[in-house]
């Protein structure tokens, strides 16, 4: 008899962990921001960097204007966005989402460009 009481017990106890362990981590995904501000400058920057490079990369003293309007637009500098990959290459899976982001927007600009862009032939 005794030896079933603990065996309830013990059955309680970790459904209660368990179920401990849910709420918080529950809790924690809600709570976490993603991507955070930066991933969003990150994307928006590294966006606007690559379809500027593919428009204007032929000229080389108009590309480095239009970066530098780039970089002033989104807050960013060349050295910010070095530090930024730096760390992303560390992340693990938040470096494949980041980067798939930028791909799946990037393949989308170029499928339905606006009206205003190169890719509008």
């Amino acid at each position: 008899m005794a030896g079933k009481r603990f065996v309830y017990f013990a059955i309680a106890g970790l459904i209660i962990i368990i179920s401990g362990i849910a709420a918080i981590s529950f809790v924690r995904s809600r709570t976490s921001k993603f991507p955070s501000p930066n991933d969003e400058k990150f994307i928006a920057a590294y966006i606007d960097l690559a379809l500027t490079k593919e428009m204007v990369g032929h000229y080389p003293d108009s590309l480095t204007a239009a970066f530098d309007r780039i970089y002033r637009e989104n807050g960013v500098d060349s050295t910010w966005i070095r530090e930024y990959v730096k760390d992303l290459s560390k992340a693990g899976e938040k470096n494949k989402i980041i980067w798939g982001i930028i791909v799946e927007k990037l393949d989308s600009l170029k499928s339905n460009p606006a009206p205003d862009t190169i890719y509008n032939y």
